[in-house]
Order: C-alpha cells, then sequence, then structure tokens
C-alpha cells in the first residue's frame, strides 16, 4: 500500500493546503510542497516527527492527537496557536485516518492550514463588539447624572468590569501652575479619603510616570510598576489605613501586597490640552494588555466630558445665584455703575476697529486680531476680507443698519464671527460714526468676545431644561432657608402647583418637626463641612402625607469659602422602601436554613475529603507491594504465597471500589460528578464488564448469558461510567443468585423510541414488590441484620440511578419473590448514519494502507524523579521501577526536589500533593515558573492520595501534565512514565 500512496503522492501537490502523509508513530512518510512553504523549510522532511516539526509549543499536544486518531480511528480537527521566537501563528490541523478494510494498516493524512488572519479577524471583531457595548453603556451611565459622586462610582465600575482595579485615582491638572490634584481615589473596594492628597507638583522631565503621561500627552502601560516608580524622584506609599506618606524611591516595598505591581497612565485631553489624568493600577504583575489601555482611554475622554459637565452645571448654580442676587441691587447702584462704565470703556482692553469708508480699509488693534485669531502684522484688511469673519446671517443685519444709518446715533449688536483656525465665536460690537463735511467718512468700533458668556447661556439652558424634565425634586435654598428653586418634579412630589410663586415657601415647611431636626442638626451642618451629605429622608405633601426620599445635600462657596447657597436632591423611594421590607422578611426566613444546611454540607465535606485522603494512602502501599509480591519483585512465591497474595489483592481492591463509591455518591450530591460524553461502542463497554465480573460469576459455578442486537450500537456516553454502572448490575445479580444459578445481560436497540436498554436479569431470591422504594436509597440494605447473608454497603443501585439521571436515563425492575429479577438501564440513543467507504487517493485502485512499525525505544534509561514524604510508599515505587529499566531519586519535600529537579534534569516527575511545608500544588508552580524551557516543560505526574471533587482541576492548573488519584497500579504507573518519556 505503501508504494501505492508513493505514487500518487503527485496529486497531492494540487491541494490547496498543506498535506503530510504519516505513520501511525507520527513520522512524515511525505509532504507536498505547500507544507514545505508553510514550515518554511527546504529539503526533504520524511523521517521526521510531525509533532516536533510543528513544534511552537504544542509537539506534546500533536504527539496526543496523533495517538487517539491512531486509537479510535476517527478524524480529527483542531486550531491551535504555535509561537516561533516572537512569531505566534494560528494553524488549522486536520487529521484524517485511512486504513484497508482488515483494519490492520493504517496511514494518517495531516492537512495543515495557516489561521492565523482568520483567528486575529475573529478576535478583533470580538474585542471591538465588546469594547463598543461598553462604551456605548459607558456614555449612557456616565451621562445620565450630573453629580460627580455618581461618575466616579460608575466609571470605577465599568472600569471594574473589564479588568482588574484594586487601586484607581483620577487628578485634575492645571497647566497654568503645574499642580495635580486628585478628585477621586479608590482602593480595595472603598472610596478614600482625598483630603489626605494634597496637591502635587509636575515632576520634571524624566520623573515619575503620572507627569510623563501629562507631558507627552501618550498613555502608559506598565507590567512591572515598581521598576518604573524607583525613577521617579518622590513616591507615594497608600497603607491599609489609605493614608499617603512620601518615601524615598529606594524605599519602595517589594513584598508589601498594597503596592501596585501593573499599571495604566492614561492622560486626559481637552482637545490637544491634558486636563487630567486617570490611573489604574492591580496588585498582580502583568496584569494589563493594550486593549485595556484603548478601553480606558475611550473611557476617561467620556469620564471628562461627565466631569466637565458637573462642574459646568455647579458652576450655572453659582452663577445663576448670582445674577438673582445682582438683580435685586441693580436699581440701586444704576447712577454709579453708569458712571464707573464710562470710565472703564476709557481704560479696558477693549478690541478697536477703524473703519475707513473712503479707502475700503479697517485697521484693528492688537486685541481684535486675537479675536479674529489672525496675525498682528494683517492688521491692515480691505472691508470685503474683514466681512469673510462675519456670519452671512448678521452680515445682512450689518449691512441693513448701515442703509438705515444716523449720523448721530451709536449702534449696539452681537453677531456671530468664524475665527481664521476655523473657531466659531461671539463678538458684541459697538460703532460710533464720525462726522466730516456732513457725512459719514469712519465708524469706530470696539468688540468685546463673549464667546463663552453665549456658550455657558446655553449649557445653562440646556441644563436647566434637564432639571425641568427629571422626576426628581430639585431645589436651591439660602443659608437663611429660603427656597430659589424648585423643579417640575419637586412640584409634583410636593403637590405644588407648577405655576405656584415657591419665594413665600422655606426649607423647614417641606419636612415634619422631627425630620427637620435630623436635617438642621446633621444634615446641613455635614454638608458645610464636607461638601455634601447623603442620607434617606421623610418630606411632606401639602395633603400632609409622609414621603420617604433619599437625598443630597450640596454646600455651595464662593471664592471667598463662604457659603453662598444650598441644594439638594430627592429621589421617591416608596416603591422601593415597599420592595425592600418584604425582601427583609424573606431574607430573615431563608438565613437561618441557609446556615443550617451550609454547616452540615460543609462537615460532610471536610469529613469525606479526610477519610478519603486516610484511607487512599495505606491503601497505596497495600496494593502496591501486593502488586510487586504477585510479579514477584521480591523474590519468587510458592503455590500457597501467590494465592494469598491474590486474596489480599482482592480484599484490597473490593475496599477501594467501596471507597471509590462513597466519594462518587458525594460528587453527584454535590453537583460536582462530570460526564466526559464521547462516541462508544456498546458491544465493547458490554464485553469488559463481562469480563470485569468473570472471577466472581465462575467461583459460584453460575452460568451468565449475553445477547446483544443490533450486533454494532454505537452511543453518546461515559464509556467508564457506563461500565461501572453494568458491573454494579452483575455483581448484584451474581451476589444475590444461589451457587450454580443462571444469571445474563440482555442489550437491545429501538430506533423508534431512540433508546438503547440494557437487561441484567438472574434466577435468583427475587425482591418483593413493598421494598422496591428503598432499593434505590443511599447506603440502604433491603436485609440490615448482623447476620444477613450477603455483604455490601447499599451504594452500588443509589450510584446507578443517579449516573443513569445524568446521561438522561433511567433504571426500572421487575421481580418476583424467589424466581428472580430483571434491571432495566435505558439510555438514549440516536443511530449513526452508515459510515461512508474508506477515503480513495485514486479512481481505480486498491484500498491505501500501510504497515504499521513499531516505535523504537531508546536505549537511554528513563530519569524520574520522586517526590513524597511517605517514604514506605517511596520504597515501593523506586523498587518496581528500577525493576523496570528506570533511573530513580527521590525528594521528600518541595524544598528538596526544586534543588534536584535543576541537577537531576528528570525525563518525568511524579509528585505528591500533601506535603509538610511546600505542598506538591506549588512546587509544581515553581517548576513550571523555571527561567529554562525544558525544565519548566518537564511532564509531572499528580499522585496523590486526594480524590475529592475539584482536586482534580486543582492539580491540572497548578501545571500538572497528569492527574494519577492513589491508590494506582504499578504497571500504570509504569506506562504513564513512559508514554511521558517518549513524548518529552
Amino acid at each position: 500500500m505503501l508504494g501505492s500512496l508513493i505514487q500518487n503522492c503527485v496529486l497531492s501537490e494540487y491541494l490547496a493546503e498543506a498535506l503530510f502523509v504519516l505513520s501511525p508513530s507520527g513520522e512524515i512518510l511525505h509532504a507536498n510542497q505547500n507544507a514545505l512553504q508553510l514550515m518554511r523549510v527546504e529539503g526533504d522532511l520524511t523521517g521526521r516527527r510531525f509533532a516536533q516539526l510543528l513544534g511552537g509549543g504544542q509537539a506534546r499536544r500533536h504527539a496526543s492527537l496523533i495517538r487517539r486518531v491512531r486509537t479510535h480511528r476517527q478524524e480529527i480537527t483542531v486550531e491551535l496557536p504555535h509561537r516561533y521566537d516572537a512569531d505566534e501563528r494560528w494553524l488549522r490541523v486536520r487529521y484524517v485516518p485511512l486504513g484497508n478494510e482488515s483494519g490492520d494498516e493504517l496511514v494518517i493524512l495531516a492537512f495543515v492550514s495557516d489561521i492565523t488572519q482568520e483567528v486575529e479577524l475573529r478576535e478583533r471583531q470580538k474585542q471591538i463588539a465588546e469594547e463598543r457595548d461598553l462604551l456605548y453603556r459607558a456614555g449612557a451611565e456616565l451621562g445620565r447624572s450630573l453629580d460627580l459622586d455618581h461618575i466616579f462610582t460608575s466609571m470605577r465600575s465599568l472600569i471594574a468590569e473589564r479588568m482588574d482595579c484594586d487601586v484607581l485615582y483620577l487628578s485634575s491638572f492645571d497647566p497654568e501652575t503645574k499642580l495635580i490634584t486628585c478628585l477621586f481615589a479608590w482602593q480595595d473596594g472603598e472610596a478614600l479619603d482625598i483630603a489626605n492628597f494634597p496637591p502635587v507638583e509636575l515632576a520634571p522631565e524624566g520623573k515619575g510616570t503620572q507627569s510623563l503621561a501629562i507631558r507627552t500627552g501618550q498613555s502608559i502601560l506598565l507590567t512591572d510598576y515598581n521598576a518604573q516608580r524607583r525613577t521617579s524622584s518622590s513616591s507615594y506609599y497608600i497603607n491599609k489605613s489609605s493614608g499617603a506618606q512620601a518615601i524615598e524611591p529606594t524605599q519602595v516595598p517589594e513584598e508589601d501586597p498594597n503596592v501596585p505591581r501593573s499599571a495604566l497612565i492614561v492622560p486626559l485631553k481637552l482637545g490637544d490640552v491634558v486636563r487630567g489624568v486617570m490611573q489604574i493600577f492591580s496588585y498582580r504583575i502583568h496584569a494589563y494588555r493594550q486593549r485595556d489601555l484603548r478601553l480606558v482611554e475611550a473611557i476617561g475622554a467620556q469620564v471628562l466630558v461627565a466631569v466637565n459637565n458637573a462642574l459646568l452645571y455647579r458652576t450655572v448654580l453659582q452663577e445663576q445665584a448670582k445674577l438673582e442676587e445682582l438683580n435685586r441691587t441693580l436699581e440701586q447702584r444704576v447712577v454709579e455703575r453708569t458712571a464707573r462704565l464710562a470710565e472703564a470703556q476709557r481704560i479696558a482692553h477693549l478690541g478697536s476697529i477703524e473703519i475707513d469708508l473712503t479707502s475700503g480699509m479697517a485697521v484693528l488693534s492688537e486685541e481684535a486680531c486675537r479675536i479674529l485669531r489672525i496675525p498682528l502684522y494683517q492688521n491692515n484688511l480691505p472691508l470685503r476680507r474683514l466681512s469673510d469673519f462675519v456670519h452671512t446671517e448678521d452680515l445682512d443685519r450689518i449691512l441693513d443698519l448701515y442703509q438705515r444709518r444716523k449720523i448721530d446715533e451709536t449702534y449696539a449688536l452681537e453677531i456671530r464671527i468664524l475665527r481664521a483656525d476655523g473657531d466659531n465665536g461671539y463678538v458684541s460690537l459697538r460703532a460710533k460714526p464720525v462726522v466730516k463735511d456732513g457725512k459719514i467718512a469712519q465708524f469706530l468700533c470696539t468688540a468685546l468676545d463673549v464667546t463663552e458668556r453665549r456658550r455657558a447661556e446655553e449649557e445653562q439652558r440646556r441644563q436647566t431644561a434637564i432639571l425641568e424634565a427629571t422626576t426628581d425634586l430639585v431645589a436651591n435654598w439660602t443659608p437663611q432657608g429660603e427656597l430659589t428653586y424648585l423643579n417640575q418634579g419637586g412640584r409634583r412630589m410636593l403637590g405644588v402647583g407648577l405655576d405656584a410663586d415657591i419665594r413665600g415657601l422655606s426649607l423647614r415647611s417641606i419636612y415634619s418637626e422631627q425630620e427637620w431636626r435630623v436635617i438642621e442638626e446633621q444634615a446641613i451642618p455635614t454638608a458645610i463641612r464636607r461638601g455634601v451629605w447623603v442620607g434617606s429622608s421623610t418630606v411632606l405633601h401639602v395633603e400632609g402625607v409622609e414621603i420617604p426620599v433619599s437625598q443630597v445635600i450640596i454646600a455651595h462657596r464662593d471664592g471667598h469659602h463662604r457659603i453662598e447657597y444650598f441644594s439638594t436632591i430627592m429621589r421617591d423611594m416608596t416603591i422601593q422602601k415597599q420592595a425592600e421590607e418584604a425582601l427583609r422578611r424573606s431574607r430573615d426566613e431563608l438565613s437561618a436554613a441557609n446556615v443550617a444546611l451550609e454547616k452540615a454540607a460543609r462537615l460532610k465535606d471536610e469529613f469525606l475529603a479526610s477519610m478519603s485522603h486516610e484511607l487512599r494512602t495505606p491503601m497505596t502501599s497495600i496494593l502496591g507491594l501486593t502488586e510487586a509480591l504477585g510479579e514477584q519483585l521480591y523474590g519468587p512465591l510458592n503455590d500457597r504465597q501467590v494465592r494469598a497474595v491474590k486474596t489480599i489483592e482482592q480484599s484490597g481492591r473490593h475496599l477501594l471500589d467501596l471507597i471509590n463509591d462513597i466519594l462518587d455518591l458525594s460528587k453527584i450530591e454535590a453537583g460536582q460528578f462530570k460526564l466526559n460524553i464521547a462516541p462508544c461502542s456498546v458491544d465493547e463497554i458490554c464485553m469488559a464488564a463481562l469480563h470485569m465480573t468473570k472471577g466472581m460469576a465462575q467461583q459460584k459455578n453460575q452460568m451468565v448469558s449475553f445477547t446483544i442486537h443490533p450486533t454494532a450500537i454505537e452511543i453518546e456516553a461515559d464509556a467508564r461510567r457506563l461500565k461501572q454502572m453494568l458491573v454494579n448490575l452483575l455483581s448484584n445479580a451474581i451476589k444475590f443468585t444461589p451457587e450454580g444459578g443462571q444469571l445474563g445481560l440482555d442489550v437491545q436497540a429501538d430506533a423508534n423510541e431512540g433508546v438503547v436498554r440494557f437487561h441484567v436479569w438472574d434466577k435468583g431470591i427475587g425482591i418483593a414488590e413493598e421494598d422496591f422504594p428503598r432499593l434505590f436509597q443511599p447506603f440502604t440494605q433491603l436485609d440490615g441484620r448482623l447476620s444477613r447473608q450477603h455483604a455490601g454497603t447499599g451504594l452500588g443501585l443509589s450510584l446507578v440511578r443517579r449516573m443513569a439521571e445524568l446521561h438522561g436515563g433511567s433504571i426500572t425492575l421487575t421481580s418476583v419473590v424467589g424466581e428472580g429479577s430483571r434491571f432495566t438501564l435505558s439510555l438514549p440513543w440516536r443511530p449513526a448514519a452508515p459510515r461512508p467507504e474508506p477515503l480513495q487517493t485514486i479512481e481505480a485502485g486498491g484500498n491505501l494502507s500501510l504497515p504499521i512499525h513499531s516505535h523504537l525505544q531508546s536505549e537511554r534509561l528513563i530519569k524520574v524523579l520522586l517526590v513524597d514524604d511517605n517514604l514506605a510508599m517511596m520504597e515501593m515505587y523506586v523498587d518496581y521501577l528500577r525493576q523496570s529499566g528506570c533511573e530513580v531519586a527521590i525528594a521528600k519535600d518541595g524544598v528538596t526536589a526544586l534543588q534536584k529537579v535543576a541537577q537531576l534534569q528528570p525525563d518525568v516527575i511524579l509528585m505528591d500533593i500533601q506535603m509538610p511545608g511546600m505542598d506538591g500544588l506549588e512546587v509544581i508552580r515553581r517548576i513550571r515558573g523555571l527561567r529554562d524551557p525544558d525544565l519548566a516543560q518537564t511532564p509531572i505526574v499528580a499522585l496523590t492520595a486526594l480524590a475529592m471533587p475539584g482536586d482534580r482541576e486543582r492539580c491540572l492548573d497548578a501545571g500538572a501534565d497528569e492527574y494519577v488519584a492513589k491508590p494506582v497500579s504499578l504497571t500504570r504507573l509504569k506506562e504513564t512514565v513512559e508514554r511521558l518519556a517518549a513524548v518529552r
């Protein structure tokens, strides 16, 4: 067949994919031209190992896949990343087994495609979708409130949703004073009092990451923040009490858990000007990536807008109060202000424009040039060029005034302008005509830039519209307690008319006597002292109904730090209070029951874990030494000694089965029992179960029959657990059938119902119908007397029922006392379509097949490092492995193991987990973290008596390649060592 394959391999050159023809052991028999180009090599690849050729950190994975294809003869397709130095490539590898009809010859085709761009595109699309969703929610959440506390809390929650956020600082930066002021600080789950953080000056160039981000305007990602902060001229250490203290760079505490290890420093810019900086820290090293940096930059931009809006809203309220105060005193000061204004016009720094109608030219002052953003040397402009800076509609207004001009009239108007840099603005103009010979020859104009005022007015109108639209109560009052503003939502909440005059309404009148004392004695003083008070209170409707509200009181100060006015926001909490009360009652009722249940479950799990470990440890020595004696490792045995050893082994296996049954039941009850569902042959599983119970039946001279229809049934199930269920049922049938009796296993598949039924029957003692309900209960035996004839724990049938239900099936029973019983295990089944014929390489040719070449073992001894604190158990493993041709070294603790790994460079490490001092999980992690890649990738087998739910995952997560629960067969242990050493 090999010759036929090679002759037709020329066809492979027309494939778009890279094609490798492999032997069953994974050696390359042929590779097409695309394969050579994919692997970037020249010359013949024949004889090289395919798994090692791909490499890229996935050699062991591909070796395992080839073994699976060889064993199960099923096609497998995988997509895996392969790293070659700094280059990472994603490859799609499809393994296709080809063999002759008899199945004794096999060749494997490996089709390989580079899908790096496809994977990157998928990952990028996923990232874009996630980032778009987060940013959309960030914009909605940050933009819906003008409260700084809400903005800061929402900002931290949004960031923490996507990445580690142990510490967060948000600071503002004043470009004029060069001062950095902390606005918000968060550490270890709570906000810090920023009063402890004084403003700091911008550090000199080259010093300090925060100052570097502000100076350059570029974001910084630090995977090891300690290394960078040592370059700063001054550092601040944040302790557990949230206090900040200056320390020298050499005093940075390396091991303190409060010292950040990774950092994102993002400048917040308004236009091109940096106005703040956001710093995010994690106590974990290498915690952030570039995509995290991009997200923080986008969120930071929205945070800056939200904070500016909140501050602007606060400014608008302040200006509103000032304007109202000015209006009250305006009439008394009109005469005085008029005189002062005349003097101010002569000395004020206003832009001036001289327009000469005769020459058609305009002369601009320095301030006028600044307003239009033009160079000072262009201060002489033709009138046509000057008109280009005026908005078209306002230019028509100016021309209309010019047409209606009068000699003795001064003109004043506000116009919109388009500056030279493209920015829009507003200018207030005043023009006085100059008359010569009875005609207007010139206009003298003053120009005042009112852009900021107009924008503030527009923003104030927008913010007022928002306040009027909200359903919450928003109000302002003077320090004397007189309400000056109440929005429509507040009017509706209090029952005040929408058009009613509130000037006679005081703050005191909306509270009851008791609530007012709290507001007057606690809330307002706190707001004066801290700037804000947050709490809950009760206000009164005009009809006397009390309304529970959540309330925020803010104290607003003027430039001299004096209280200017107060504002408050209230939200009706009536519905929420009712829901909270109902929830509290339900929570109290459930709390007592949950505490009792949790305590009972915890005690049971702790007991099972302790007993499992304590029982498995001596069982490991018993079964291991028994197996070693049975193989006559310590010397020859006579016939009676051999029988005694077999009796000890059978008793030990029986005891181990009881331990495993108890653990399986505890896993099922804890919801941690997982099935490995895969296609499996019913015929093979049944034959294996019958073989395992054959010895029991032979001892009682029983006849065991087996029928199956149809003969070839493939089912989706956990093969090991299905075999365990059948063994339990067959063992029960043998146990309760007298010597010389009959029993059997009949399998029937029903395609119409989509079910496979396993009937285990016997001609034994039978079961009374009234005992059926107790039969499948755990730890229950129908005959519980001390003198009962049949041993057992009563777990087998309970496990069968639980495992059947996990498969989506069931188990039923029919029985007659004295005549026998029939247990029926029913599992779901989807009949498979007829299998296609083996793939042919040419239309008129024989089947493709290659002779299977056995893998020649290396003559080099396998070096094994055995780490275990049980010296008796170690001696048993050492003797057996050395007799099997391995070079074995031992270590009785984790520290010694780490030393010997570097000295011996073993091929395989057998690692016990529960050891004094440094446990096995920590030793595995440290080995995986070694700088030497060969040592770090040494195969490690977790050989442990820990067999409770989650123990296997803990071992594999720590870096173990294999997990083997004690006791383990010495033969299996040897096979595991040889298999891992071969991949190595």
